[in-house]
């Protein structure tokens, strides 16, 4: 796919880049960017790079609909890469402009010291303190790649009437709704602590953390049931424990969104070596001009799944 603005960001176009640090690409075409980085994730998982997809952002900038300002003395702006040194900004290349006119709009007392998220809800900005490191509500930042990654992930999972789908770090349904909506009539459990019941039909979600979940499920002797998984883990990957839960049911096929590379490597090799294929990688540029990259992985379980 080859859409998105062939764009740089520069000194120019952005007066903060050089101090703030939050661009990892300065000067550096937005398509190459893409490039860059599918060179480091194949380099990186022992792949030929002509099977590894990349999906551009349809907007390089003003794709942000959420981020965390950093108030200090008073004044509004970001930390510069690895300090506590203030940036001080009127508006950001990378921010949707409504949260750019909010942040022109902030006034606080001189001594003001907070971080404050902003982010849109129906078109709406809204703002909280953030109390503590991470404390967050998490949704994807690019709306519109967002929407991309779903529609593929939900191809990916290929979804049937007659399936049981076990998805964790499901977060607030960002899949789990698509999924359902795509076929309505499987059966799919989703487990994170954020979660909230739903009213949709063979659509449950257990409220807890994933490794609590899942001995739920065992304890009801419910973990066998599923032949698909889905998985959208933190940074750190998933955990060694969950992974053998995961692979000890043979399901058919997992696909696996993953927001680091070097923790897909670590979990990809175990998930290799306990008989699956990885079948497909599409990388997905979620924060342009960015180092970080969203992929998309298709493991198919080589002996067909369980009996």
């Amino acid at each position: 796919m080859t859409h998105g603005k062939n764009i740089a960001v520069n000194l120019k176009t952005c007066p903060y880049c050089q101090d703030c640090g939050g661009c990892d690409y300065i000067d550096t075409p937005y398509l190459s960017t893409l490039e860059t980085k599918k060179k480091w994730v194949s380099e990186l998982l022992g792949l030929d790079p002509k099977k590894v997809e990349t999906v551009p952002s349809p907007s390089p900038v003003h794709y942000r609909t959420r981020c965390q300002v950093q108030i200090l003395n008073g004044n509004p702006g970001f930390f510069k890469r690895k300090s506590h040194d203030l940036v001080e900004i009127k508006e950001c290349l990378m921010l949707d402009e409504r949260l750019n006119e909010k942040i022109r709009e902030m006034k606080f007392d001189q001594n003001f010291k907070a971080k404050i998220e902003l982010y849109l809800k129906d078109g709406v900005v809204c703002e909280r303190i953030v109390e503590k490191k991470y404390d967050n509500q998490f949704t994807q930042v690019n709306e519109a790649v967002n929407a991309l990654l779903v529609e593929k992930a939900v191809e990916l999972l290929e979804p049937k009437a007659d399936d049981r789908v076990l998805e964790l770090y499901c977060g607030f349904g960002n899949f789990s709704f698509a999924i359902m909506e795509k076929t309505p009539g499987l059966k799919l459990t989703g487990i994170d602590i954020r979660t909230k019941q739903s009213s949709i039909k063979g659509l449950e979600f257990i409220e807890a953390d994933v490794e609590k979940g899942l001995r739920q499920l065992e304890e009801q002797k419910k973990l066998s049931h599923y032949n698909k998984v889905f998985v959208d883990p933190p940074r750190i990957g998933i955990k060694p424990s969950v992974l053998n839960k995961i692979l000890s049911i043979a399901p058919e096929r997992i696909v696996y969104v993953s927001c680091n590379p070097e923790a897909l490597k670590k979990d990809a090799e175990a998930i290799i070596t306990a008989g699956f294929e990885l079948k497909n990688i599409t990388l997905f540029d979620m924060f342009p001009f960015s180092k970080y990259v969203e992929s998309l992985n298709l493991f198919i379980n080589k002996k067909g799944g369980r009996e």
